[in-house]
């Protein structure tokens, strides 16, 4: 279940007070929902939560399919919603197309294995109508992180896993910016030493005022590319994406990449009730004016990321 077990579900309980009333002994009530193609619906009981059942569901079968899902979410008592950032958007797009009364209601959210991009979050917020926990999961440690409700950064499980940078001159610390190295000793039949997980991050060790002391990742780009050059101009990732997002009509979701000969190429997706000829002439126009050094190729797509695969924005 992205790669999370019952320790780690009941670990969110520190920052989910509410989670233990919210369960239902004996019934589903945390889901986990996910696109992978090969993944199979599953129940799990959960001795930790109290007997609850964990249920995964599968998203993208098919249009009936779907269409099933969203109704049994509707009217099912949700009191842990998990995913990955793309699945649920999917699911609240699917929801807010569905028919009849009511949407879908969970208690709390979680969501990993992607990056969480702050308009994406806004949009599956606003829709379910709770706060997401953003956490940090990898194949090869588990959970590594995870917010509070102070939304500070991901506060890393210094009491199972260590947690280090290698920086821009090589070496190894504790804080900064850098790849991440990960030493997980809980898994006796692997463990991993200073493993080079391929993430970038940004660590910092301090007090928050949840009561967590220690280390707090407050940025993860993770294998996301941070800046674009063009000529002899860096560009900010993050500066076109602002323009992007800024954009009327809206843009659903995008991926910037670049061509062979060093033009960008941004891959669109347009919002279901937006004119895609007006968006495309709105956003070729703002990138014009925004950054007019530099060539930009807009390819309007159905999707951005195959099934089961990451989301990444910036390649």
């Amino acid at each position: 279940m992205f790669d999370l077990n019952h320790a780690s579900y009941l670990r969110f309980s520190k920052v989910l007070p509410g989670l233990f009333t919210s369960v239902i002994p004996g019934e589903p009530s945390v889901f986990v929902i996910s696109d992978m193609p090969s993944d199979l619906r599953t129940s799990i009981v959960m001795p930790g939560l109290d007997g609850t059942i964990l249920r995964r569901l599968i998203l993208g079968r098919d249009e009936s399919t779907d269409a099933a899902l969203v109704e049994y979410l509707r009217h099912a008592r949700i009191a842990l919603l998990h995913g990955k950032p793309s699945v649920l958007l999917n699911l609240v797009e699917l929801d807010s197309r569905h028919g009849g009364d009511g949407r879908i209601a969970p208690a709390n959210i979680v969501c990993s294995g992607e990056n969480l991009y702050a308009d994406d979050r806004a949009r599956i917020e606003a829709w379910l109508g709770c706060a997401i926990i953003n956490a940090y999961v990898t194949s090869e440690a588990g959970l590594v992180a995870f917010e509070c409700e102070k939304r500070s950064g991901m506060h890393v499980l210094t009491d199972h896993l260590t947690v280090e940078v290698v920086a821009s001159d090589g070496t190894v610390r504790s804080t900064g910016t850098g790849e991440l190295l990960i030493t997980n000793a809980l898994n006796w039949r692997h463990a991993f030493v200073r493993y080079r997980i391929g993430d970038r991050a940004t660590v910092m060790a301090g007090a928050c005022g949840c009561g967590h002391d220690g280390q707090t990742i407050v940025d993860l780009p993770g294998h996301e590319r941070e800046a674009y050059h063009s000529g002899k101009i860096s560009i900010p990732a993050a500066d076109i994406a602002t323009v992007i997002e800024a954009s009327r009509p809206p843009v659903k979701q995008y991926q910037i990449a670049y061509a062979d000969d060093q033009r960008l190429i941004i891959s669109w997706i347009p919002e279901p009730s937006a004119d895609p000829h007006s968006t495309s002439r709105a956003l070729a126009a703002r990138l014009r004016e925004r950054f007019p050094a530099t060539t930009f190729e807009l390819c309007r797509v159905t999707a951005i990321n195959t099934p089961g695969g990451k989301l990444r924005r910036f390649l």
